[in-house]
C-alpha cells in the first residue's frame, strides 16, 4: 500500500524540485516578488496584453512540464496528495502562470529598466485622491500613466494630491524608460513653461 501511494496510484503527486529547476522557481518566485513589491511599473502597450499573457502561459506550462520530470528521475522526493492528479496540475499550471506573469511582465522588465533605462519626464494628467490604508498610500493620484499600472494610482505627496483633488492637472511623471515600459520613480507638479517631454542620458 505504501508503495501505492508513493507512486500516485492512490494520490496526486507532490514534485519537489530540486539542483538547477529549484533555483530556476525560486528566480521566478523573487522576479514576481520584486514586481509585485519593490518596484512601480508601467508596462509597454504590446508586454501588458496578449503578449504578455502568452509568455507567462508558456512559462508556467514549462515549469510544470519541467518539476515532474525532475522529480522522477529519483533525485527528490515524491509525495502523494488526496487529489485527482488532472485538478492538481491544473492548480499549478494556473499558480506558476500567474507567478510568471508578474514575473515577465512586471519584475524582470522593472530590473533592467533599473540597470539600463534612460530618464525621463513625461506629462500626464491625473486626479488626486485621499484613502486612509495601513498597507497602502494615503494620497495618491489616478488616471493618466496611473491607469496602466498594477494598482492603477501612483502614490504622491500630500500637497500634489490635494493641489488636484477636485479636478485633473497636468502632472510630471518621472522615471526610467526602455522598450519594455516604464518604471516611475516619483510624481512631479507641473512646472509653468517647462518642457515634460524632456529625454535625459
Amino acid at each position: 500500500m505504501a508503495d501505492q501511494d508513493e507512486s500516485g496510484e492512490r494520490g496526486s503527486p507532490l514534485w519537489v524540485p530540486g539542483g538547477w529547476a529549484g533555483l530556476l522557481l525560486l528566480l521566478v518566485a523573487g522576479l514576481a516578488v520584486f514586481g509585485y513589491t519593490a518596484v512601480t511599473f508601467v508596462p509597454a502597450p504590446w508586454l501588458a496584453g496578449p503578449v504578455g499573457y502568452g509568455l507567462a502561459i508558456l512559462s508556467g506550462l514549462g515549469l510544470l512540464w519541467l518539476f515532474p520530470r525532475q522529480s522522477l528521475s529519483g533525485r527528490h522526493s515524491v509525495q502523494s496528495l488526496p487529489l485527482p492528479q488532472p485538478l492538481v496540475l491544473g492548480l499549478f499550471g494556473i499558480a506558476l502562470s500567474a507567478m510568471s506573469w508578474f514575473a515577465l511582465t512586471l519584475g524582470l522588465p522593472g530590473l533592467i529598466n533599473e540597470v539600463a533605462g534612460h530618464r525621463v519626464e513625461e506629462p500626464s494628467v491625473m486626479l488626486g485622491r485621499v484613502q486612509h490604508s495601513r498597507r497602502r498610500c494615503d494620497y495618491r493620484m489616478v488616471g493618466g500613466l496611473a491607469e496602466r499600472t498594477l494598482r492603477g494610482y501612483l502614490c504622491v505627496d500630500r500637497d500634489l494630491a490635494l493641489r488636484h483633488l477636485n479636478a485633473p492637472g497636468a502632472v510630471r511623471v518621472v522615471g526610467r524608460r526602455t522598450a519594455l515600459g516604464l518604471s516611475v520613480v516619483s510624481v512631479e507638479a507641473e512646472r509653468p513653461g517647462r518642457r515634460t517631454d524632456s529625454t535625459t542620458r
